[in-house]
């Protein structure tokens, strides 16, 4: 079976989220696969030659509602993006000296029980973890 190549892959999940196929939004896609770690919207511009950072941030948010990108907030309140397809569901702890950043695969969204406080159902949440990394300690 043919592997196919990950532009055509992931425009083929595109379609199927119902988004358009569009070179830019397949570009994103491909340039988040290739970091280990989020990346702001300034370092995703300069690697996808991005027109201007509203355009970019407009798809990212389109991209993020369909699940295909994750968005993580910093102590720094600026946003990061990483590719959410094909990765498990984790967290971050975050160095807030460096801006360090490392997958932490403990979740406690399973421990919660929405009934006991109010609620039908949780839809989401995120969950960060800021400290000092040992290099900046």
């Amino acid at each position: 079976m043919k592997r196919l190549k990950p532009s055509d892959r992931y425009a083929a999940i595109l379609r199927e989220k119902g988004e358009k196929a569009t070179k830019a939004r397949i570009g994103l896609l491909v340039a988040l696969e290739r970091e280990r770690f989020p990346i702001s919207i300034k370092e995703l511009g300069t690697k996808v030659k991005a027109p201007d950072p509203s355009t970019l941030y407009r798809s990212l948010k389109a991209l993020a509602e369909k699940g295909l990108v994750r968005e993580i907030m910093t102590d720094k309140k600026e946003a990061r993006y990483e590719i959410a397809i094909g990765r498990a569901h984790h967290h971050h702890v975050v160095c807030t000296s460096c801006g360090l950043m490392k997958d932490v695969r403990v979740c406690p969204e399973k421990a919660i029980a929405p009934a006991s406080l109010g609620f039908s159902k949780i839809t989401g949440h995120t969950l960060e973890f800021f400290g000092i990394c040992k290099s900046c300690a």
